[in-house]
């Protein structure tokens, strides 16, 4: 359908390609995203984009609502805020575009969805991808459960050095993994998983 639509334009082309896999080419003139993911995949997209957000300057993408919300809470203080949540926020601008009802799909799926729209940070915190994940893999692990308790779970250290790194960053160790901000977990990132 997208073919036949859109044949007669300039220059467009149709892949039908797996998302999951797929390398935007390099361009003299950055790319921007557009989507409407497929909710039972969407995050898995979004982190694969997210790992080539240096050939893209905006992205724009539609997801089931909850996502979306999760997607675009950047503090602590939202009832949305997850490890999510500080993942892109430690990467990207996120504005909430907006709501879009069942209805404006044929057929109307049983969820409500929401666009929203990232644009990349600039990267200066020395920090890989993965090993922020892996700390908030490890702070988010057990919502229930104290930082403390969760750092000394995730093996990044003993007791005495994980006491005395959250002394140092002046983190309450009682608090719950969810409650800290992308800079406190980009600081216990580099004092436990760097060094």
């Amino acid at each position: 359908m997208l073919q036949e639509r859109f044949s007669h334009a300039s220059g467009f082309e149709v892949l039908e390609t797996n998302a999951l896999t797929y390398t935007l080419p390099e361009e003299e003139t950055p790319w921007v995203v557009v989507g409407n993911l497929p909710y039972h995949i969407s995050s898995r997209i979004l982190f694969h984009l997210l790992a080539q957000r240096q050939r893209w300057v905006r992205a724009v993408f539609m997801f089931q609502k909850e996502v979306a919300q999760r997607v675009a809470a950047t503090e602590p203080s939202s009832v949305h805020w997850s490890g999510l949540s500080a993942q892109v926020s430690r990467v990207c601008h996120v504005r909430w575009v907006g709501e879009v009802s069942p209805g404006c799909f044929h057929p109307p799926p049983k969820v409500d969805s929401a666009v929203v729209a990232l644009s990349p940070r600039a990267e200066v915190d020395g920090i890989e991808d993965s090993q922020f994940a892996q700390m908030v893999r490890i702070v988010f692990a057990e919502r229930r459960k104290t930082l403390r308790n969760n750092l000394k779970k995730g093996g990044v250290g003993s007791l005495e050095r994980i006491d005395g790194v959250l002394s140092e960053l002046g983190i309450d160790p009682r608090l719950r993994g969810e409650r800290l901000t992308v800079n406190q977990l980009r600081s216990l990132t580099k004092a436990l998983i760097l060094n």
